[in-house]
């Protein structure tokens, strides 16, 4: 017998704005920044205009984007179902302060987003196979034990440097 999970997650913290050029989110506090501008032509030097250029801001990224893909798969004697979902994209956006109860950590909230999910196998002599699509709607700034009780909802934790104990959690011990 043998069930297999498989769970890829990809967490942006930067968005492509065409008018703007490339623009990175950073919540930590930055003690060195390497930024290496390359040419793909050898044949030509870079071109003076437009010059790179770094703006920074003390306020970090309003929104965190990326996507997860699952796979699900039951298997025994009777039993060989495979439950794949579609590649979502996943937007989290911070959670207010006071919700914010984990030192040296910070919790996002995931915005409303969709996944379809695809079955397909069998289970006994049936033949399973079929569509569904889960929406998943926003539980913004609810306490998490009040998440827990939705049928789908989502959020992420971000674990600071120092392993989700705050410097003055540290400081008292």
């Amino acid at each position: 017998m043998e069930n297999e999970r498989q769970l890829q997650l990809g967490i942006l913290g930067k968005a492509r704005d065409k008018s703007q050029g490339e623009k990175l989110c950073v919540d930590e506090d930055l003690t060195e920044l390497v930024v290496v501008v390359s040419n793909s032509d050898l044949s030509q030097e870079l071109p003076p205009e437009p010059a790179p250029r770094i703006i920074a801001d003390a306020v970090g990224c309003e929104f965190v984007e990326g996507w997860a893909k699952a796979k699900l798969r039951i298997k025994n004697e009777n039993t060989d179902i495979s439950y794949v979902s579609s590649r979502a994209k996943l937007r989290f956006k911070p959670r207010a302060s006071p919700l914010q109860d984990m030192p040296g950590n910070t919790q996002y909230d995931l915005m409303p987003t969709a996944v379809t999910w695809t079955a397909s196998g069998k289970e006994g002599d049936c033949t399973i196979s079929g569509q569904i699509v889960v929406n998943i709607p926003s539980f913004e700034n609810q306490p998490l034990s009040v998440l827990a009780t939705e049928p789908a909802y989502g959020n992420l934790n971000v674990v600071g440097l120092d392993g989700g104990i705050s410097t003055a959690s540290k400081s008292r011990q």
